[in-house]
């Protein structure tokens, strides 16, 4: 989805992450889940609840656990009437940092966890196959029955169980 205002919020929150040499990655989910509350967004897009009074909800959630810079990020959004736009924003400035850091991503659904070495020799393997750096990230989806679906950026990788047993399907009907 292409909005401007998501593209003109990220970019200045990379540029000032490019300037302060922290792209402060490792606190983004700490937010994400934090504005998923729909009480939360709520009350930050509240035309009768005061700009001061939502900046105190916003510092009584995060002061301790993000930077200062975040923190003023999340106020000039709230200021601005754009906290529902929170986690757009933060997905795109990802994008810019990831990019700039030459940095691939990879989402491995499974339908169970998997151990930490799995997940690194996936990394590994994938990291062999392409080059360059990788980031894994797992999400259980209890639809895939078994095996393994990776989400990069080039596309899917699909090696489930849930696949299988629909082009097995696929292939019974068009035989039938």
């Amino acid at each position: 989805m292409f909005d401007e205002a998501i593209t003109k919020y990220s970019v200045a929150l990379y540029e000032v992450a490019l300037e302060q040499d922290d792209f402060m990655l490792d606190d983004l989910d700490t937010i994400r889940t934090a504005y998923e509350n729909s009480d939360l967004r709520l009350a930050l897009m509240h035309p009768r609840i005061s700009n001061e009074r939502k900046r105190e909800i916003i510092e009584g959630i995060f002061a301790k656990d993000i930077p200062a810079t975040l923190l003023n990020f999340l106020y000039v959004l709230s200021d601005n009437r754009r906290s529902h736009l929170v986690a757009d924003i933060l997905n795109a400035y990802e994008d810019l940092c990831y990019e700039e850091r030459n940095i691939e991503r990879i989402l491995v659904l499974t339908p169970f966890e998997l151990t930490e070495d799995k997940l690194r020799a996936i990394g590994d393997a994938y990291k062999g196959a392409r080059g360059g750096e990788v980031e894994v990230r797992q999400r259980i989806d209890k639809s895939l029955i078994g095996g393994v679906k990776l989400v990069t950026d080039h596309g899917v990788i699909d090696r489930s169980i849930h696949r299988q047993l629909n082009d097995l399907k696929r292939t019974l009907k068009h035989n039938a």
